[in-house]
């Protein structure tokens, strides 16, 4: 099966385990009340309140690109990406040709407590890694994109805690596994940045090395009915100061509370 299929199938999968009933709490200010002020502010501020509560999106890339290695070359890619609640779920397709000719693909994959990052070049496998350290990875990374899956702010497996000025802690519990990190906001109380340690740095998906790891987010508009970042950007925080951005691009498109393949 191709990755595009596959990315296909878990999607819908995923999606056939909803209910017309999931999604249908909307936010309120009393559901806003236990958070940190700063995660209030921002609800209110990108249009969720009074909304329904965003259960899951679909989301289409323009000019992704990517850099397999700290000193390699950006490579284009088309790249569209699926995130749910219960079960958590993040499902992300890659695709690109190298050197112009060769298609090489990945499929980035978190549910039910199971990490998995399957990569292809010619149609053949040359990565399939797993593990607790992926599936630790992979949880954290759905965490850090709460603000696209807002809903992700009211589920009581996750935890919310006012660190400082701008910074709000955050954690995430789900299938016995627990990571977390920290959001970081600007003045405009749009949340610009996700550090964490718990995630880990392979390039084989066999070692791995523990360095932090940040996602930012930048430009926000309004897109999809909300006030949303648009440009997404991933680093690795390398010993010695050093940081090594490997994954960047503006979201296109954005479809809410799916109940079948968009």
């Amino acid at each position: 099966m191709s990755l595009k299929s596959l990315f296909k199938t878990e999607v819908r999968q995923a999606l056939a385990q909803y209910s017309p009933q999931h999604g249908q709490e909307m936010v309120t200010r009393e559901a806003l009340a236990p958070l940190p002020v700063a995660v209030q502010d921002y609800l209110s501020s990108c249009g969720y309140l009074d909304k329904h509560r965003i259960r899951n999106f679909f989301v289409e890339y323009d000019n992704a690109q990517i850099k397999l290695k700290p000193d390699a070359n950006w490579m284009n890619l088309s790249c569209v990406q699926f995130n749910a609640m219960a079960p958590a779920t993040r499902i992300a397709l890659m695709q690109a040709n190298m050197y112009g000719l060769l298609p090489f693909g990945a499929r980035d994959k978190y549910q039910h407590g199971q990490g998995n990052m399957l990569i292809k070049l010619a149609g053949l496998t040359i990565s399939n890694a797993r593990g607790p350290k992926m599936n630790q990875a992979a949880l954290v990374t759905f965490l850090a994109e709460a603000p696209l899956l807002p809903g992700l702010f009211f589920q009581q497996h996750t935890t919310w805690q006012a660190l400082g000025p701008g910074q709000v802690g955050a954690s995430i519990t789900d299938a016995g596994i627990t990571v977390g990190g920290a959001f970081q906001f600007n003045s405009r109380g749009e949340i610009t940045s996700f550090r964490t340690r718990d995630r880990y740095y392979s390039t084989d998906g066999k070692s791995y090395q523990n360095w932090e790891w940040s996602a930012l987010l930048d430009r926000y508009r309004l897109l999809g009915g909300f006030k949303i970042p648009t440009v997404v950007r991933a680093v690795w925080h390398m010993p010695g100061g050093r940081d090594y951005e490997y994954f960047r691009a503006s979201i296109k498109s954005i479809k809410y509370n799916l109940t079948h393949w968009p």
